[in-house]
């Protein structure tokens, strides 16, 4: 089945090159040139349909189809353009300059003709510029929402989605990929892609990793912040929509290309890896690490039978044997990409098409690794924290990202068709050394030497077909449907624990916490989202426009997720030198040639964990309606209403089995939901530019399906295990908003918005018990809140001197107050728990919430040099990571305050084909921080690592 899959994608491939070639063969006799642009209303952003656009003097000329495109196709020359429609100023666009097979962009905006007048006439530079795109959907948006164009991308040099969402008000990115908006974690956080829901690389993540989408085939990046009936119901903080380019204004080719060194991590001969395979430079490395017994069969027991002596044997020795971490060379962080599109005009057809192709490889070397076990004391008089284990040591990552896309759409005279075929696969070999030295506040007072070895390879396929009808001006249909596939191999996890005597002898004494172990873990999943919108403009009683839109939505998803884990233990007592690659030489496996009363070595002893194996399904059936109604030329209304019916499935079993009947399941429904989703929104315009803006929503968070599972997840490096909860419901939330908001100019505004949430059955991760530290789990707690304000401010500074025309500022900041009510269970714990002196209150922070963010810019632009310098400062305060219990305290991420340089110069003359670009990451040399926090106790750490700095130089050229 495999290989027919392939014929057909392989011959599928053929197919359309062989239409991308024909079509290019026809530009290339191209003697003429074209001018193409999108006409929008300037007073509500939306494109303006059936708009004339002709060449003054002349019946040359086309008319707007219904995405408000336009395209004339001319000869070589110097032009005037004019575009007129019925109560719209007439406008005019000079020296527009057309070269021989070349496109000029012209973007308009048609005002209304009662305050311009008959005729607006501008020029086409004055016209380039159309960064306003943003500001105009963020001014008349029915949401409250912030973005980020395409334009900007060009300006910054941000090569992926995740820099560029950095400059978004209210936005933080964490780990250099996943986003957080307004300070929520992820739970609250969602991404899209052209407004369908796919899977991330992490499946466990509601959001996207957003490193993976190149900026050159990004339109543009939406944040929505408030609910409407028309997006989907789980969501909170925000959602987050990456629009990709589909129609190209103009042909273009880019290659681009950048490095970064750290000397923390780069060209070190210590380096921390281990053997892989070539395959792994692709991010493919799984198919080569398989588990090389049946996971099904059991390993019987030694020193019992001659058989069962050769079984064990067989089944040991097949293992490969490479179980050390080796010191290697580092390279530096490289990145590639590739991307080509286009689109051509027909008698009555137009075809675009943008392909892209990106690859990179980067090294992430800690020296420094620290995590660490804190407990409070038993003797509530002592403050301080006393500590149980530390550990110290060195990680190794080498971690390869590829990713590849190609759109295509076909647009006819009221229809639109867009294919998108999207793959992404990340492979991540990391190699771990740490000396663990427990105290005599543990249970086991020993010094542990560990390594590990690990790979992990995660993949996302994803097609995207999609659709859009235009009836007539008043009555739109989209249509898209979207399958994926998601999977998530983490093959032959290799962990050697010893024991160090006092003596300096190494030991693998198990019950002092020696351990040789295998494990081999696979997650796949399937999803498919369709989704139908049908969107109906009318005229209200005044006859002002208002729109009607209804729809459906549904999203199946089915996981499956199995692990097989296989310990070794040895009979005798060698001597060990410490090397991990010892253990799996011949000279200490188990022989089956020695008799079964002396027999030594080391064996395998493992088999299946029904308990962490499990089949979920989820299937979420949606549908809505909701009205944009404007109440007078100042006010509009926008409410509705979305029921979404969710149900999950869940097949396998909790991870202690009293009663069959309750304690296993098979194909039990476990979630059973139908929710109404109310929103309503008020727009009010106090004069042209400003707009107060007041938003209700109710919208919900649904357990994951790892956290609403038997399973227990183990971490080998920090030696944290996240185990599931089977009795986790989901998390009602209810939204209020209140924004103040004023532009200044195309892009310039500054904004005050306030926000306020309840949560009623909210999920945290907290420890498992009050005596294991090391063992995490998602509960419910009753109900919580959070109240915010956000500012955000975005000026040039032309208003001071013309001078500094070229220099903008801008910030933006949001506080927010969380509080959570605590469970009688937390609560007492805490009393009883409590220190001299402390005063232990009912309620605490909110799991995930920071309490500020601050996004802050300085940036100089001079587009006829080519000139474009930023330096922008990021910070996200100190947020509640895991919540204690009993002795265990809370642990808090640190605020990591992040401070970047970056400077791009435009070469080539007139039309600056050539980029090149410099930038300096974590310039304040932050360490990445999780600390303990308790009452009148110095913070202590949970994890730490020098991230370093980052200098990085990229160049780019584009083919024109």
């Amino acid at each position: 089945m495999k290989h027919c899959g392939n014929f057909y994608f392989k011959r599928f491939m053929k197919n359309i090159l062989a239409v991308t070639l024909t079509v290019l063969s026809f530009g290339v006799f191209a003697q003429t040139g074209k001018i193409r642009g999108t006409v929008i209303e300037d007073a509500t952003g939306l494109p303006l349909i059936g708009c004339s656009v002709i060449i003054e003097g002349t019946t040359t000329g086309g008319i707007t189809d219904f995405d408000g495109n336009y395209t004339i196709s001319v000869a070589p020359g110097t032009y005037t353009v004019v575009s007129s429609y019925v109560s719209f100023a007439t406008q005019k666009v000079s020296d527009v300059v057309v070269k021989d097979g070349g496109v000029t962009i012209v973007p308009l905006r048609m005002k209304d003709q009662s305050i311009t007048g008959e005729t607006f006439e501008l020029t086409a530079k004055q016209v380039r510029n159309n960064e306003a795109a943003i500001s105009t959907i963020k001014r008349k948006s029915v949401n409250l929402i912030d973005g980020i164009s395409a334009q900007t991308f060009a300006k910054t040099g941000d090569n992926s989605a995740a820099g560029a969402l950095k400059r978004v008000t209210g936005v933080s990115i964490q780990g250099g990929k996943n986003v957080y908006v307004r300070g929520l974690g992820d739970r609250y956080t969602k991404t899209i892609l052209n407004g369908i829901t796919i899977p991330g690389l992490d499946p466990d993540r509601n959001s996207v990793q957003v490193d993976i989408f190149p900026t050159s085939v990004v339109d543009n990046i939406v944040v929505y912040k408030t609910f409407s009936p028309d997006l989907p119901g789980d969501f909170t903080g925000g959602m987050v929509d990456i629009v990709t380019k589909d129609f190209p204004e103009s042909k273009f080719f880019s290659i681009s290309t950048s490095f970064s060194y750290n000397p923390n991590m780069h060209f070190k001969s210590d380096f921390l890896s281990y053997n892989g395979y070539t395959s792994d430079l692709w991010a493919d490395g799984a198919g080569w690490r398989v588990n090389p017994i049946n996971p099904k069969s059991e390993i019987p027991r030694p020193l019992i039978s001659q058989q069962n002596d050769i079984s064990v044997q067989k089944a040991t020795r097949a293992f490969d044997r490479d179980m050390s971490a080796i010191e290697a060379n580092s390279l530096l962080n490289q990145r590639y990409n590739i991307t080509y599109g286009n689109q051509f005009d027909g008698e009555k057809n137009t075809i675009g098409f943008v392909a892209s192709l990106g690859y990179s490889m980067q090294y992430t070397f800690y020296d420094d690794f620290e995590f660490n076990t804190f407990q409070n004391s038993d003797t509530t008089s002592k403050f301080n924290l006393e500590l149980v284990e530390q550990n110290n040591g060195s990680v190794g990552k080498q971690e390869v990202l590829w990713n590849g896309l190609l759109s295509t759409s076909l647009k006819r005279e009221k229809s639109k068709y867009s294919l998108t075929l999207f793959h992404t696969q990340n492979g991540i070999k990391t190699a771990t050394r740490l000396l663990q030295e427990n105290t005599d506040f543990s249970d086991n007072n020993v010094t542990l030497d560990k390594t590990n070895l690990y790979y992990n390879q995660r993949s996302i396929s994803n097609i995207l077909l999609s659709s859009k009808h235009q009836f007539n001006k008043k009555l739109e249909l989209k249509t898209a449907i979207s399958p994926s596939l998601a999977l998530n191999k983490e093959p032959d996890l290799r962990q050697t624990i010893y024991v160090i005597s006092d003596a300096g002898e190494y030991t693998l004494a198990y019950g002092e916490g020696a351990l040789v172990n295998r494990a081999y873990r696979n997650l796949e999943e399937i999803n498919l989202n369709a989704k139908a919108d049908l969107k109906w403009d009318f005229n209200q009683w005044s006859e002002m426009k208002s729109t009607l839109k209804t729809g459906v939505n549904y999203v199946f998803k089915e996981r499956s997720f199995d692990v097989v884990e296989y310990n070794f233990r040895n009979i005798g007592q060698p001597e060990y030198s410490g090397n991990p690659d010892q253990l799996f030489t011949s000279e200490y496996l188990f022989s089956a040639a020695n008799s079964p009363v002396t027999g030594e070595g080391i064996y395998a002893i493992g088999q299946v964990d029904s308990s962490n194996i499990y089949v979920a399904g989820q299937t979420v059936l949606a549908g809505y309606i909701m009205n944009e109604l404007p109440i007078d030329s100042s006010f509009k209304v926008i409410y509705g209403a979305r029921v979404e019916k969710a149900e999950m499935k869940y097949t396998g079993q909790r991870q202690t089995v009293i009663d069959p009947n309750e304690d296993v399941y098979k194909d039990r429904v476990v979630l059973d939901e139908l929710d109404f989703l109310p929103a309503v929104s008020m727009v009010y315009a106090v004069a042209k530019d400003i707009n107060i803006r007041g938003n209700f929503s109710r919208t919900l968070a649904r357990p994951s399906f790892k956290e609403k599972s038997g399973a227990q997840i183990y971490d080998a490096v920090t030696q944290i295990t996240f185990i599931g909860n089977l009795d986790l419901v989901q998390t009602h939330i209810n939204n209020y908003d209140l924004r103040f908001e004023k532009y200044m100019g195309s892009t310039d505004i500054v904004s005050v918005s306030g926000f306020y949430k309840t949560f009623t059955n909210p999920i945290e991760v907290v420890s498992y018990n009050a005596t294991s530290a090391d063992n995490i789990t998602p509960r419910n707690v009753d109900k919580a809140t959070v109240l915010g304000v956000e500012f955000e401010v975005k000026k040039n500074l032309e208003f001071i001197s013309e001078k500094l025309k070229n220099i903008s500022i801008g910030s933006n900041v949001t506080f927010a107050k969380s509080e959570v009510e605590m469970s009688d269970i937390e609560f007492q714990s805490r009393t009883l728990e409590a220190r001299d002196g402390q005063t232990v209150e009912k309620t605490r922070d909110f799991q995930g919430q920071a309490p500020f963010l601050i996004n802050s810019f300085l940036g100089y632009t001079n587009r006829d040099k080519g000139i474009d310098a930023t330096l922008s400062y990021n910070v996200q305060g100190k947020s509640l990571a895991i919540v204690g219990i009993g002795r265990i305290p809370d642990v808090y991420d640190k605020a990591f305050h992040d401070l970047t340089i970056k400077l791009s110069k435009s070469l080539g003359g007139e039309i600056k084909r050539h980029k090149i670009s410099f930038n300096v990451r974590n310039v304040l040399n932050q360490k990445r921080q999780r600390i303990y926090s308790s009452f009148n106790a110095n913070d202590e750490i949970f994890s730490s690592y020098s991230e370093g700095r980052f200098f990085g130089v990229g160049y780019s050229y584009t083919f024109k």
